[in-house]
């Protein structure tokens, strides 16, 4: 059975831009049509599970708040079978004003969920949240970690049909997320189809079957995770970076260019400034998974065993700072930044 289909879908919004000049005109605006989805043909099965792909402004959120009812289409047409459940933003469905009890209720309404059905489910809801301290407390005094984990524990005890997921799962503890990804695996294990937007590549590997890459609003590929991915990085960024002082380039060890390699492989990264020292750098958002210094221009060769992800090059030298943008590939599920090969014995 069909759970989602969509038929030339587009989604448009009128963009004002003032006129700053002189004359007749002046004071006045022009409207144009900014079209952040367009031309989109997709059939998801019921129980599959899709991953989005794309750089920032895409069209990946929008294609969810399509998906999700939050906005209607501009041309098209969009058909959702079953009870959706939204995970698109933190917060959304909650009041601030309310206790998390309370919003716990209004979200299982808004879900569709019957009050017997509430009832048999509260304890599961709130056990899974861990928010059991605070859930007479108003929700405003709710960090955006507990908001997050209390939407995904209403949201995924609602038994939906279609579970929709933004990248949000980032806000919460590294613990719960790796809960709710053991409990999306078996949501998807009963039938549940779920679409997911997430730039953790290995997640998206590990998890989904099927990969939909978006560039500048257009459908670039609908074709398995892992050839998605790959499709994917080819819309990313370049090999070289440094418009300034200081200048990158990534490259393979057979001098290949390149800034999407495998976990394991062996990265070549060419630096050059007018005057060291240099220090160059693999990094996370949180963290210096690898680091050097370095006399003077040259290069070095950074080894690589990172999980599947987004990592950041870069290379500092007399107060400038350069960035060229890494994608990692791993073959395997590992939670963490590195893959240590562990194994049971």
């Amino acid at each position: 059975m069909t759970a989602i289909r969509m038929e030339g879908v587009g989604k448009r919004y009128a963009k004002v831009e003032d006129r700053a000049s002189i004359g007749p005109t002046r004071g006045t605006s022009r409207r144009s049509d900014l079209w952040a989805l367009r031309g989109v043909d997709l059939e998801v099965e019921q129980g599959a599970s899709l991953g989005i792909l794309g750089r920032n402004g895409a069209g990946k959120t929008t294609l969810l708040s399509l998906l999700a009812g939050l906005t209607a289409p501009s041309e098209g047409r969009l058909q959702v079978r079953g009870r959706i459940a939204p995970l698109i933003a933190v917060g959304v469905g909650f009041s601030a004003e309310l206790t998390g009890r309370e919003n716990v209720h209004l979200n299982a309404a808004v879900l569709g969920m019957s009050t017997a059905e509430l009832a048999r489910r509260f304890d599961e809801i709130v056990e899974f949240s861990g928010v059991e301290a605070f859930l007479d407390a108003p929700v405003k005094t709710y960090s955006s970690g507990m908001v997050v984990r209390l939407g995904f524990s209403v949201a995924v005890c609602a038994t939906p049909d279609v579970l929709l997921v933004d990248e949000i799962l980032a806000v919460g503890d590294f613990a719960f997320a790796i809960r709710c990804y053991d409990r999306l695996a078996q949501m998807r294990r009963e039938g549940t189809t779920t679409v997911v937007v997430s730039h953790n590549l290995q997640v998206l590997q590990s998890f989904c079957d099927r990969g939909l890459v978006l560039d500048q609003g257009q459908l670039l590929a609908d074709e398995p995770i892992r050839a998605a991915v790959g499709t994917y990085m080819t819309t990313l960024d370049p090999t070289t970076a440094g418009e300034g002082a200081v200048q990158v380039e990534l490259r393979r060890v057979d001098g290949t260019p390149s800034s999407n390699l495998q976990s394991g492989d062996e990265l070549v990264v060419r630096v050059s400034a007018p005057a060291g020292p240099i220090r160059v750098a693999v990094e996370t958002e949180r963290l210096v998974v690898w680091e050097r210094e370095l006399a003077g221009s040259g290069e070095v060769v950074v080894p690589l065993p990172l999980v599947s992800g987004g990592y950041a090059v870069v290379a500092e030298a007399g107060g400038d700072r350069t960035e060229a943008a890494l994608h990692v590939t791993a073959s395997r599920m590992v939670h963490g930044t590195v893959d240590l090969h562990a194994r049971l014995v």
